[in-house]
């Protein structure tokens, strides 16, 4: 684009690592309640990352439809959550994003696990 600034070339090869990192933690988690990386592709300088596919939709999503989940229910949602949370502390990994949103339920089955997902800040 002309009269573009283009930026540093040592920030577009930091910004590359730092997707190869992204990628290589990505690929190591391995939990039930954590939408997992199936594999990895790249083509023409683009990095595209296959993830497990989750189709329950958002938990933000539920809870509108819902209106209100009972403790029991609850209860059980904040488990595997705290539960995936914990596994990804003691790998030194901390999500930051986690909102209703980025917790996904896996299947459209009313006691469908959820996951979490949305690790682009991590």
């Amino acid at each position: 684009m002309p009269g573009a600034v283009e930026g540093p070339r040592w920030k577009q090869a930091e910004d590359i690592r730092d997707i190869y990192d992204f990628r290589d933690v990505l690929g190591t988690i391995k939990h039930p309640n954590i939408v997992a990386l199936d594999d990895i592709y790249e083509s023409g300088g683009h990095l595209y990352l296959i993830m497990q596919l989750v189709s329950g939709g958002e938990l933000f999503d539920r809870i509108v439809e819902k209106g209100f989940y009972t403790e029991r229910d609850a209860s059980r949602l904040i488990f595997q959550v705290l539960d995936a949370v914990k596994y990804l502390h003691d790998l030194g990994i901390v999500h930051r994003d986690l909102k209703p949103e980025n917790l996904l339920y896996y299947s459209l089955d009313e006691d469908s696990k959820i996951m979490i997902s949305d690790f682009g800040l991590s």
